[in-house]
C-alpha cells in the first residue's frame, strides 16, 4: 500500500501533462478504481499531486476494479479527452461521447474500436490537442 504514494509516472506523461496545463490550461480529472481505503486514497492523491502538480484538478476514487460508468456520467457528450488503459473503460468513454484514447500496454493490445484512438505516448495526445 505504501508504494501507491511513490508510483513512477508512465513514459512521457509528466512532461506532456504539464505542457498541456502550461500551454492550454488543461487540467486533469483523475478517475481511479484503486481502492476505497482512506489511507490508500490519500497516498494515491499525494502521488498524483506530487508528480503532476497543478495539472491535476480532481481525483475521484472508486473501489478496486469498479466500472467507471457512473463517474463518467458527469462528462457525457462533452467531447473531452478521456485517457484509459483498460479496454472496457476506453470503450465506455467513447460510448459516453468522450474523445477516447487508450494508452498502449501489453495487456490491452486487443483494444481495436472505431471510436478509441490507440496511443503509445502522451506526446501523441499533446499533438492532437495542438492540432499537429
Amino acid at each position: 500500500r505504501n508504494r501507491i504514494g511513490y508510483l513512477k509516472p508512465i513514459r512521457d506523461s509528466v512532461f506532456y501533462v504539464r505542457k498541456l496545463y502550461e500551454e492550454f490550461g488543461i487540467t486533469i480529472d483523475v478517475i481511479t478504481s484503486l481502492s476505497l481505503d482512506p489511507d490508500t486514497i490519500k497516498l494515491r492523491e499525494y502521488n498524483l499531486r506530487r508528480v503532476f502538480g497543478h495539472a491535476i484538478d480532481r481525483i475521484i476514487s472508486l473501489d478496486t476494479g469498479q466500472e467507471k460508468n457512473s463517474a463518467l456520467e458527469e462528462w457525457r457528450d462533452s467531447g473531452l479527452i478521456w485517457v484509459e488503459d483498460k479496454t472496457d473503460n476506453a470503450i465506455t468513454g467513447s460510448d459516453f461521447g468522450l474523445n477516447s484514447y487508450i494508452m498502449a500496454h501489453p495487456y490491452n493490445t486487443g483494444c481495436v474500436h472505431p471510436r478509441v484512438t490507440r496511443v503509445s505516448t502522451w506526446k501523441e495526445i499533446y499533438e492532437h490537442v495542438k492540432g499537429i
